[in-house]
């Protein structure tokens, strides 16, 4: 505990605010270290930055998660104030208005109603259903004041601030200019809120906005008018130098009027020495004399700045004067040459961005929607009402007339500034990902409106940190008598709260963590053609972008039509949107924030601050346990939170099909249920700025009218748009029948084809009009995508509350070694051809650790994770395929009987101790063998040596594994040994080679036709004028086409037998299953054992291969007597033609 009696009062306030501030930073997922035990240096890390040794890449959708927990946190303990608490209060209890009885949750929405409506427009005829659904909201603008709303009764601005204590940023008032808005929908009852929105005075110094106006004397080293430059910096000076007080001045002798034009090296000593020579503490005297303006400017504080901010302003005039006489280009080029003309330059480029900063630019400091509107991108109108004409009207309305606070005191008299809303800027929330601003874009009518995303921020915002942080740092800040009360007062600027902020960081040494804090992305959006040169000074009068402020009703609608359009009515028709409506809940009463989740909250702040972790956010173990049943799919059963954390990203899918739709590809998503199709199209869809608008999509063309989205996609295709449409296998293949016969060839052809064979590489592989991609053929038992769900498993999930047992199954699978164990034992998963979806390779990781259950009492006796793996799951082909890799299953001689059965300890080193007393010390036979089974998996985990039990597998796996790997050197001579064997066919000894030389092991398959008198009785004959040797044949390996193969990560599981260099040859294709068949019946299996699908398997391909074969050059044929079971040679020798041009031909037996 600190004793605050054991330190100066000024020491302990800085240790405060320094422990607050790494509280706050903590809370939003920073992380601390320090170089070693004994450093003094400690390291501060956000989310997104540098990754420590053993952990991954924080990704955009945790940074934000992480943000917004904190967030939220700070707005419920805000929300807990007593007097907000009585606001809400009054807010939420009903009182009586125009004969109802009506509260401010009137004006929410419940998402289930909008979402039933939404159905209803989506049931109608296509050809009017656009336009029903566009009929659901009429939005408007209005301007939030004190007024009252005729619906409710309800002051404006108090349901402005009750929407704002619904989001999750806590709510910060601003001094200076500011203008709150309402957007309305004027197609439901009273007038519900879609959204608000609002406007503050802009910072002062953003420094990427600086540079994009031209703020800065970068911008001047590559001007392109430096006449208009340098015409507008000289009438700037002169402006400024006039609109300050400098009677008193004058009076005093301290300067004459005309070094007002002309200064002199004794004005600048003169001014320097007045402003030097005010006592500190007569600072705060004005404050009594807010009504005379020009007692204010003769106050010590005014009088101070204006000497100094006038010495200035004539040092710079100075220098310019000297080199008026030059052209522009080359006094332009004179004044960036010296350090006093740079110093001149900065002056007047400040002065003229302090004047607009002040009047012309504002901040959008609140913009976004009311749930349930969000999902409907409701945030996306704000913004676009935001700059609207209707918001530049009411600025200039409001504002013609305002005078500025501080100009005013400086001049002694009313200052008033131009009310031209030329620029408006605004940062995003988060940092990383998408934002709401991204592709906002509409026209006017006189050009289009843009948010331009120009960079991202450097500083620190007031928004890291949490209030009862900046109320010790003001604290601080006014018990340090070195602090100027410009460090943290109004009197300097709209900018205080940072300047107490950059201020407190100054005391403490905390300047580098300002400066590389949390940035934002920074947008710009400019309301006039000219907007750069009004705020540089070229130009006095702004060009607007609209037709005419004073009637801007008809221009505010169009581009509320326009988002319709663009927007709303597209969203609208997402299966996926309606589904999160139906199921989503109104928003709670704002009084039901309790003590035990307000203090849940700060918990999980302080988990991320003492762990010292890059944390990411997590998710509670009890609902990862559910993966492994339950959820078929990612997409459509988890939560959208839940989807951000448990998605496993694919850049190369990702990133290949948006490159597809963006080159007007159509490409069909297909493959079976939980491969993640509509999970894929809504990470591409949704917020994401290389998604082609154009785009014809389908979520789930599986459960669409089958007429009505063929003829979609009719118009899709004549339209030459993109398109890209989820369909399950099945329903390709009705669809297919009633497609243009052109797109359903294409697509027949890549569902019979999959596969190519052997081919070689291709440098520029050739990209079809219309893909086929097949989301079934992904590999997801690869070492990439397994250590990215381990990833998940282990650091995306909270398991501080779940039992011992599932803790420690969470430690063992963190081990490196038994990672590897386990991404070698699923490689021969892979490898064996068992498909395995995302979701299902989750919840095998969900049984390893958690046995399944999110039930306390259950999980507590969930096994080891070495046992859990291998349990039998009823109808689950991964659960068969893992028990047929058992270890326990595999005997292994000498490690069975001389190690794990006497003495388990002495089996090698392990990473933990054997989990039971050695098998033969029990003297009950079921337990004996239960703890040799648990002591064999759990070897081959956790021992050095635990990797040699895969020699012990069924042999046909392991040489299949090996055969698919590429070792198909032997294969050849092997398979057809083993076909010829299945054929029940004798290897002959002694056959050539093709080549001629002598070969006692060359197999020899000959390609038997079966003869019968009866149709449906058994052969009683079989013949072959054919054979095949082991050159004749070819082993080849599939990969996926080279388009395919660009999006999707596949090894082979199976491989292709067939003729060498015959195009057009029948194939047989060897999956592990066909493979074990051959192994079996050639290592001894009778032939009434062998299994019957391989049987017709092989038959079909041998007779395909005999009528497909020519006879042997020899002209010998094989009759084989299946009665007598005899095999008869026959030779054919023609004779030479006889007097009747017949050939002879001698049959030789």
């Amino acid at each position: 505990m600190l004793n605050d009696e054991a330190l100066p009062h000024a020491d302990y306030l800085r240790l405060r605010v320094f422990g607050r501030v790494l509280m706050d930073l903590a809370s939003q997922g920073w992380h601390f270290s320090c170089a070693s035990e004994t450093a003094t240096i400690l390291r501060a890390l956000s989310p997104d930055t540098t990754v420590r040794p053993g952990q991954t890449a924080t990704s955009p959708a945790e940074v934000k998660q992480v943000l917004r927990a904190s967030l939220v946190a700070n707005r419920d303990e805000q929300l807990r104030d007593p007097d907000n608490q009585r606001f809400i209060r009054r807010m939420e209890l009903p009182r009586r208005h125009a004969g109802r009885m009506l509260n401010v949750r009137n004006l929410l929405v419940n998402p289930r109603t909008l979402a039933a409506e939404l159905q209803t427009c989506l049931a109608a005829p296509e050809a009017n259903r656009a336009e029903l659904i566009g009929s659901l909201v009429q939005p408007y603008l209005q301007l939030a004041t004190e007024a009252v709303d005729e619906h409710t009764g309800l002051r404006l601005l108090d349901i402005w601030r009750y929407c704002r204590y619904t989001w999750s940023l806590p709510f910060q008032t601003q001094p200076g200019r500011r203008m709150f808005y309402l957007v309305r929908d004027a197609a439901r009852p009273l007038h519900p809120i879609i959204g608000i929105g609002a406007l503050g005075s802009a910072v002062v110094q953003i420094t990427v906005r600086d540079e994009y106006v031209g703020w800065s004397v970068k911008s001047l080293q590559n001007c392109a008018d430096p006449t208009s430059r340098l015409r507008a910096l000289d009438f700037e000076l002169a402006r400024a130098v006039d609109e300050i007080f400098a009677e008193d001045f004058v009076e005093e002798g301290i300067l004459e009027l005309a070094e007002l034009v002309q200064p002199t090296a004794a004005t600048f000593d003169n001014l320097d020495r007045a402003a030097r020579d005010l006592p500190v503490a007569s600072r705060t005297a004005h404050r009594g004399l807010a009504n005379d303006l020009e007692a204010e400017a003769r106050s010590d504080l005014y009088r101070r700045k204006r000497a100094e901010t006038l010495s200035g302003l004539l040092s710079a005039r100075q220098v310019f004067q000297q080199s008026d006489h030059l052209p522009a280009p080359e006094r332009l080029a004179h004044l960036l040459a010296s350090p006093e003309g740079l110093k001149a330059l900065r002056i007047a480029i400040k002065s003229i961005k302090k004047r607009h900063v002040a009047a012309s630019i504002m901040e959008i400091t609140t913009c976004g929607a009311i749930p349930p509107y969000g999902e409907l991108l409701g945030g996306k109108l704000v913004a676009m009402l935001m700059a609207s004409p209707q918001v530049v009207a009411e600025y200039k309305a409001r504002y013609t007339d305002s005078s500025s606070v501080i100009a005013s005191r400086m001049r002694g008299e009313i200052v008033n500034r131009d009310a031209n809303l030329v620029l408006l800027g605004t940062s995003s929330l988060y940092h990383v990902g998408s934002s709401q601003y991204n592709r906002i874009k509409f026209p006017t009518a006189k050009g289009e409106i843009e948010y331009k995303l120009i960079g991202k921020t450097e500083g620190f915002g007031s928004v890291h940190l949490s209030r009862q942080t900046y109320d010790v740092i003001q604290e601080m800040l006014r018990e340090d008598p070195a602090q100027n009360s410009q460090s943290y007062t109004f009197a300097a600027g709209v900018n205080y709260k940072l300047r107490s902020i950059a201020s407190a960081f100054n005391m403490l040494g905390l300047q580098k963590l300002q400066k590389h804090a949390t940035p934002r992305l920074v947008y710009l959006t400019p309301t006039a053609k000219n907007w750069q040169r009004y705020l540089l000074g070229e130009d006095q009068e702004p060009e607007w972008l609209f037709s005419d402020l004073d009637n801007y009703v008809q221009e505010t609608a169009a581009i509320v039509e326009h988002w319709k359009q663009r927007w709303f009515i597209k969203r609208a028709q997402n299966p996926e949107i309606v589904a999160r409506l139906l199921t989503a809940e109104k928003i709670a009463s704002l009084t039901q924030i309790t003590d035990h989740e307000t203090e849940a909250a700060r918990k999980q702040q302080g988990s991320f601050f003492f762990l010292g972790d890059n944390m990411p956010p997590k998710i509670d173990w009890s609902v990862f346990a559910l993966f492994n049943g339950g959820r078929t799919s990612f997409a459509e059963k988890l939560k959208p939170a839940e989807l951000e954390i448990f998605h496993i990203e694919s850049k190369k899918l990702e990133a290949g099909i948006l490159g597809l739709l963006n080159s007007n590809r159509r490409v069909y998503l297909t493959g079976n249920p939980g491969d993640g199709k509509t999970h894929l199209i809504r990470r591409l869809s949704e917020d994401n700025d290389n998604w082609p608008s154009n785009t014809f999509v389908h979520w789930d063309a599986s459960a669409e009218n089958q007429e009505k989205l063929v003829a979609e996609l009719k118009q899709a295709i004549i339209d030459k748009r993109p398109v890209l449409v989820a369909v399950n296998e099945g329903p390709l293949r009705q669809i297919l029948l009633d497609l243009p016969e052109s797109e359903a060839s294409m697509l027949r052809e890549q569902l019979a084809t999959p596969f190519v064979y052997d081919a070689g590489t291709v440098d520029e592989p050739e990209i079809p009009e219309v893909l086929l991609v097949h989301l079934g053929s992904r590999q997801v038992l690869t070492h990439e995508l397994l250590e990215k769900a381990l990833q998940i498993a282990l650091r995306k999930v909270d398991y501080d509350s779940a039992p011992e047992r599932v803790r420690a199954n969470v430690q063992a699978l963190g081990h490196h070694l038994v990672q590897q164990r386990l991404g070698e034992l699923l490689k021969l998963v892979s490898q064996g051809g068992t498909h395995v979806t995302m979701h299902q390779l989750l919840g095998l990781l969900a049984r390893m650790i958690t046995g399944g259950s999110p039930l306390p009492a259950r999980a507590q006796n969930a096994h080891p994770y070495y046992e859990a793996i291998f349990e039998k799951i009823e109808g689950s082909a991964l659960s068969a395929t893992l028990r047929e890799l058992d270890p326990a299953r595999s005997p292994h001689a000498h490690l069975d009987t001389h190690k794990l059965w006497d003495s388990p300890a002495s089996a090698g080193q392990w990473l933990t101790s054997p989990a039971h007393p050695a098998p033969g010390s029990s003297s009950d036979k079921d337990e004996a063998v239960r703890w040799f089974r648990s002591l064999k998996r759990q070897y081959y985990f956790e021992a050095t040596q635990g990797k040699d039990l895969l020699k012990s597998i069924p042999p046909d796996r392991a040489s299949f594994a090996d055969l698919v790997s590429g070792g198909t050197g032997q294969a050849r001579r092997k398979l057809l040994t083993a076909l010829a064997r299945f054929a029940n066919q004798k290897i002959e000894t002694g056959t050539k080679s093709h080549d001629g030389s002598s070969n006692a092991t060359a197999p020899e398959l000959y390609l038997w036709t079966s003869l019968r008198y009866d149709a449906v009785g058994p052969a009683t004959a079989l013949i072959a004028a054919a054979s095949l040797r082991e050159t004749d044949v070819a082993v080849q390996l599939p990969s996926l086409s080279p388009a395919l193969a660009s999006l999707l990560d596949y090894e082979p599981d199976h491989v292709r037998l067939t003729l060498s260099r015959k195009a057009g040859a029948p194939a047989l294709l060897l999956d592990l299953e066909l493979w074990t068949a051959l192994g079996q019946v050639s290592r001894g299996l009778p032939l009434q054992f062998r299994s019957e699908e391989a049987g017709r398997r092989v038959g079909r391909f041998l007779s395909e291969l005999a009528a497909f074969s020519t006879a042997d050059e020899t002209g010998k044929i094989r009759i084989h007597d299946v009665e007598a079971g005899h095999t008869y040679a026959v030779g054919l020798e023609a004779q030479p033609v006889d007097k009747n041009g017949h050939t002879k031909v001698k049959y030789v037996l």
